[in-house]
């Protein structure tokens, strides 16, 4: 297929343009830091370069926290971003739009933390502002991809578009991720409050691939995309019964495993997470 992956020069975006190359796609990059012209906010030029595209990956974003940045700055990349994209989508007759959400859709990160419903976490969890209220003050790049996934809800479920969001973990490989010699029980800050969760960014891009690839219709559906296991020094139930003791765990969790659930994508997509420890 005709694949137009914006951000196709970032750090997922090299990687999934590769990989749908790879598997025969013919791939067209969108990035402004290849011609500043490539604005995600210029939504003409966006649907010019999408004429002939059935498929949009949506991979442009300010990619992770940054106290550094205003809520602006996030609202226009991360959501108004995303509304150019989709509305060119619309116009230039894209039949499928595959948008690199986070884990910070939950609220998990260093300043909009989640109290858990549940262990595994999975799609249907609520999110940071479950029952309209929050439990710590909300995180801007957080929230700019909980507003960014409810316009994809919106061109989803009104057939406009079918949208896919993969709500993608801290997308590096465990050794870059954690410190040599790391043990959670003595650091009480360092990546608890993403429950130590991982995506290795070979397969996050491969489960990118599975979305554009995947029969459908997808009507708005998201997916969790994360590496199978925690670090290698993490003792997942040690730490449950310390942290979160109150916390329902639904279903058998073993060691060092990860506190979100890929079933879904799993089964829909046939995603086969990374199981590496280190």
């Amino acid at each position: 297929m005709n694949v137009l992956v914006t951000g196709d020069m970032g750090h997922l975006g090299q990687r999934i343009s590769w990989q749908l190359s790879q598997s025969g796609h013919a791939v067209q990059g969108y990035d402004k830091q290849r011609d500043s012209a490539q604005d995600i906010g210029d939504t003409g030029y966006l649907e010019a370069m999408m004429q002939g595209y059935e498929i949009v990956v949506h991979a442009a974003a300010i990619p992770h926290p940054d106290p550094a940045l205003s809520f602006a700055s996030f609202y226009y990349t991360n959501v108004e971003g995303t509304y150019c994209v989709l509305e060119a989508a619309e116009q230039a007759g894209v039949r499928r739009v595959v948008f690199l959400s986070s884990i910070g859709y939950y609220g998990v990160n260093r300043r909009g933390h989640l109290c858990p419903f549940y262990f595994p976490i999975d799609e249907a969890h609520p999110i940071a502002t479950a029952n309209w209220e929050s439990f710590g003050p909300l995180d801007e790049y957080n929230q700019s991809k909980v507003m960014a996934e409810q316009l994809l809800a919106y061109y989803g479920s009104n057939q406009i578009l079918e949208t896919v969001a993969l709500r993608i973990g801290p997308a590096n490989s465990k050794a870059t991720q954690y410190p040599p010699g790391f043990d959670w029980s003595t650091d009480q800050t360092f990546r608890r409050d993403c429950f130590f969760a991982n995506c290795d960014p070979d397969y996050a891009a491969a489960a990118v691939v599975l979305a554009v690839e995947a029969g459908g219709p997808f009507w708005y559906e998201p997916f969790n995309v994360f590496d199978r296991y925690t670090h290698e020094s993490v003792d997942v139930a040690a730490f449950l019964q310390r942290d979160y003791p109150s916390v329902e765990i639904r279903g058998g969790l073993g060691e060092h495993a990860c506190l979100f659930s890929t079933e879904k994508a799993e089964q829909v997509l046939g995603f086969q997470p990374c199981e590496e420890l280190r």
